[in-house]
């Protein structure tokens, strides 16, 4: 069995709506081999190679699914303002364990139950702090035609990504939400 040409490589990231970073990560390639192996200034190793077309190969069977498909539209969030005390109320309530933090619709960042639990455990009374003392850095943030594949690749390393139309927030996915992919 013969590999398709190397030049399909690129036409078949760019109909995926993947920068070579994102294929990068996803795939375990580095994103020097994937360039070199686009501009044809590299004769990249097999395992290189099959490596990218397998991963291409896997995103066909999850049938293009993307992080439209697989987000919740509903984007429960906190301004930097407000309290910590509502951040608890709200993973209470929503039964999550973390919320963006968003001003004027833009991600400005993050808080986690395990960022609070920290500083509750250092003895700090942080109810009454407002979330810009604890918010950590913004979750990533992807397109709604980001690969459901890329998706699922990036959550391995973070609890969830947000999903913006330019700067706006318009969804989000967590670990919870990879059960869509389940037959």
């Amino acid at each position: 069995m013969s590999l398709p040409s190397l030049t399909e490589l690129k036409h078949l990231r760019q109909s995926a709506n993947l920068t070579q970073m994102q294929l990068a990560r996803a795939s375990g390639v580095p994103q020097s081999v994937i360039s070199k192996i686009e501009k044809e200034k590299t004769d990249p190793s097999y395992s290189h190679v099959q490596t990218l077309f397998d991963y291409f190969a896997s995103m066909q069977k999850t049938k293009e699914k993307t992080a439209a498909d697989l987000m919740s539209k509903v984007v429960v969030s906190l301004r930097p303002s407000d309290p910590v005390s509502l951040a608890i109320a709200l993973m209470k309530k929503h039964s999550i364990s973390a919320l963006p933090v968003l001003s004027e619709g833009r991600a400005v960042g993050h808080v986690s139950e395990d960022t609070i639990l920290y500083h509750l455990a250092e003895g700090r009374a942080v109810a009454s702090w407002s979330v810009s003392r604890i918010m950590d850095e913004p979750l990533a943030r992807i397109s709604p035609n980001t690969p459901a594949e890329v998706v699922r690749t990036m959550l391995v390393h973070a609890r969830a990504v947000l999903v913006t139309k330019g700067e706006k927030a318009v969804g989000i996915i967590t670990k919870a939400d990879l059960l869509k992919l389940m037959k």
